[in-house]
């Protein structure tokens, strides 16, 4: 009986256990669609015309960021392959800081989850 005891305790740990690690892993999992909307948002505005090297490079940041959240995007496929154009240079500028911020998150959120994973 006392054996039939032990044996139920200690799947009850491994269950607690493994429910634990499932928390943890849809927490990371709903950052990362949480990342991937936002960055989705800020790429969906519409940028300058004649786009600077590092307008390419922002959109190349953005994509990286998408696909390490598990997110297949491509910005060309939703500009139509080309950047649209926009005479407000400030909604340029603005887009530019958000995907820099976006990219500052997503950068924090990954340390996060290595310290974590280090403890």
């Amino acid at each position: 009986m006392e054996e039939n005891i032990r044996a139920s305790l200690a799947g009850m740990e491994s269950i607690y256990e493994l429910t634990r690690v499932v928390i943890e892993k849809d927490k990371g999992f709903k950052e990362k669609e949480h990342i991937g909307s936002l960055l989705r948002s800020a790429l969906s505005k519409r940028m300058t015309s004649n786009p600077s090297t590092k307008t390419n490079e922002l959109f190349q940041v953005a994509e990286n960021g998408l696909r390490e959240a598990g997110i297949d995007f491509k910005c060309s496929k939703h500009i139509g392959g080309r950047f649209p154009t926009s005479n407000d240079k400030m909604d340029a500028h603005e887009t530019e800081d958000e995907i820099y911020n976006l990219e500052s998150q997503l950068e924090i959120i990954e340390l996060h989850h290595s310290v974590e994973e280090l403890r």
